[in-house]
């Protein structure tokens, strides 16, 4: 079976659920520590490499509710104040 354009699937090829009201939040504690680093790095260093300072960074980094990228994507890279676009995300 082939997936069709946008359609999500397993590896396993069964299809992965759109819906937010289908997919179950993953507990941070079944997360290895190494990987919660890991992403969170790269989180506040997509922030600092689009002009948000350090502090600001890191705490739109550790707040998972945060879009990093719709954060970068739509605000910061289309002329948005980093400034600005801290407030708007936070």
């Amino acid at each position: 079976m082939s997936a069709e354009y946008g359609d999500a699937m397993h590896d396993d090829g069964e299809r992965l659920p759109t819906d937010p009201d289908q997919i179950e939040p993953v507990d941070s504690d079944d997360i290895d520590p190494f990987l919660q680093d890991n992403v969170l790095r790269w989180r506040a260093r997509r922030l600092r490499d689009n002009g948000m300072i350090p502090a600001q960074a890191r705490a739109l980094a550790l707040d998972r509710r945060v879009d990093v990228h719709w954060v970068v994507e739509s605000l910061l890279k289309r002329g948005c104040a980093p400034d600005t676009a801290f407030l708007i995300a936070s």
